[in-house]
């Protein structure tokens, strides 16, 4: 299934400002958990929309810790079941593929629900971790 994720272009210079004027470890152990967290939070999320007919689709998603490659903190939230993307984007069906059968999204509106949070939930974890600074 393709990958899905947020643009994390604003957030990039706050990191790089942050990791340049305080303790880089510090920071860096913070910025992996809170983008591991969002992950999981959205795994949640995608979790609950996914259908269930023998529950196999819903028990693939798979979700990485996050990681620091380069400037990036990357989480990868994945399914390697061979038809989660029909279900997700939607397929034709019948002989001649003449009848469509809708997607799901259950990804792409999670992924979008996430990225409306991300902003306020960042916000209140930097909060949390510069008073840890002090």
């Amino acid at each position: 299934m393709a990958r899905d994720g947020f643009d994390a272009t604003p957030f990039e210079e706050l990191f790089r400002c942050v990791e340049e004027t305080l303790d880089p470890a510090s920071f860096e152990k913070m910025a992996t958990g809170f983008v591991t967290e969002m992950a999981y939070r959205a795994e949640k999320r995608i979790k609950k929309r996914t259908p269930v007919d023998t529950g196999h689709l819903r028990r693939s998603w798979m979700t990485t810790p996050a990681k620091k490659i380069g400037d990036s903190y990357v989480a990868t939230i994945a399914n390697n079941v061979e038809y989660a993307a029909y279900v997700e984007f939607g397929h034709r069906v019948g002989r001649n593929g003449t009848r469509w059968v809708d997607g799901r999204f259950m990804m792409t509106k999670s992924m979008a629900e996430i990225e409306q949070e991300l902003p306020g939930r960042f916000e209140r974890k930097m909060k949390d971790w510069l008073k840890r600074l002090d």
